[in-house]
């Protein structure tokens, strides 16, 4: 998967991840149950929802030039929903399911409507307070919500076909790949298109007259609603939902996996996830987790690390890689003559990605962001 369709000699040929990559990583993914661990098949399922919220986060972030510190409250909003249904009402499982992103979705449409008319950092700041006051509400709710104690959702309300850890495992890989072609979908639409413009300057396309505040709500509804999905599929996954889903670490969460990942890129989010969560089990399995404190340790540490020296993400970094064992070449893909001093090669390669991934230089003087 990628964001966009890359040019230039090898370096086009090498990183437009086009089928071949996608399948051998599909391949991979259909063959885990049979490769690794049940222990692992737990971890990667994990891995595939926070991926889903990390890449529908990232629309907003990355496509929209949007932070919203409360996207937490629509992902617990999917695990509530789904698990309020099936423990209160009765209902199949089918109407809990698809209910919880369309509940998901009706809440983004609500904070959207109202965080939107504030700007920059007023618009963050209202969306922390909202997804903080639903935090307060499930944590307090204790009759309706289950309070501190959170919901246990039985496995006897869980469909018989996606029971057990390996078929609820392809049944969230199904859901991924469907939620992630969505995506791809649309931010490469003309109207993922016009994210860019909005998230590149919002006022001039406002002033060519493009109604920036739909688009950005749409975007913020659309996000909200696969936010939801993830967070469905991790009450299902648990069989628990707590208020700690709700909590705005949540949020920054999954914004560090999209950071790590790299938000200019599509697939990145999902490579965040992957690494984020991985390294997370690493150290929670660590016998002097509790008394050191290592997972708040190193997720700060981490958060730091990306800040500092991957700024592009991972993914930006293997679009380097790839930049710099291909040549360095126009984007006509010719190749300059002779050996190029490996200092020039570096230099020029790290231009070549920042302009290909849209990070402008601070000398350009080209038009700066805006949330309008």
């Amino acid at each position: 998967m990628a964001s966009s369709r890359l040019t230039g000699g090898a370096w086009g040929r090498a990183l437009t991840w086009g089928p071949l990559p996608f399948l051998v990583v599909v391949a991979l993914l259909v063959a885990a149950p049979v490769l690794v661990s049940d222990s692992n098949v737990f971890l990667l399922t994990g891995i595939l929802i926070w991926a889903i919220f990390a890449i529908s986060y990232n629309l907003l972030l990355g496509y929209t030039g949007v932070v919203s510190l409360g996207h937490a409250a629509f992902f617990g909003i999917g695990g509530y929903t789904v698990a309020l249904i099936l423990v209160k009402t009765g209902l199949p499982f089918v109407v809990a399911f698809v209910a919880a992103p369309l509940v998901a979705a009706g809440a983004a449409l609500i904070m959207g409507a109202l965080a939107l008319r504030l700007a920059a950092i007023y618009f963050a700041l209202f969306t922390l307070a909202v997804g903080q006051i639903v935090w307060s509400v499930a944590n307090k709710w204790t009759d309706f919500t289950g309070g501190d104690n959170g919901l246990n959702v039985s496995a006897a309300a869980i469909p018989d076909l996606i029971s057990s850890r390996v078929e609820f495992y392809f049944f969230t890989l199904v859901l991924a790949l469907f939620a992630a072609a969505i995506l791809y979908m649309v931010v490469n639409s003309p109207f993922g298109f016009t994210l860019r413009a909005i998230r590149e300057n919002s006022n001039r396309v406002e002033f060519v007259g493009i109604p920036v505040r739909r688009y950005k709500l749409l975007a913020f509804v659309i996000s909200g609603l696969f936010t939801g999905l993830a967070g469905s599929l991790l009450a299902l996954h648990t069989n628990f939902v707590h208020p700690e889903n709700l909590f705005w670490l949540r949020t920054a969460e999954v914004l560090l996996m999209v950071l790590l990942g790299g938000f200019h890129i599509f697939w990145g989010p999902a490579l965040g996830a992957g690494v984020f969560l991985y390294l997370e089990n690493q150290v929670r399995n660590n016998p002097y987790d509790q008394t050191l404190a290592l997972t708040g340790l190193a997720i700060g540490g981490l958060a730091v690390v990306v800040a500092i020296l991957f700024p592009l993400g991972i993914g930006g970094l293997l679009q380097l890689a790839g930049r710099m064992a291909g040549g360095v070449g126009g984007e006509s893909g010719a190749q300059p003559p002779g050996p190029q001093p490996l200092a020039l090669r570096w230099r020029t390669a790290i231009a070549a990605v920042r302009q290909r991934l849209g990070v402008r230089d601070k000398s350009s003087g080209g038009p700066t962001d805006s949330q309008g």
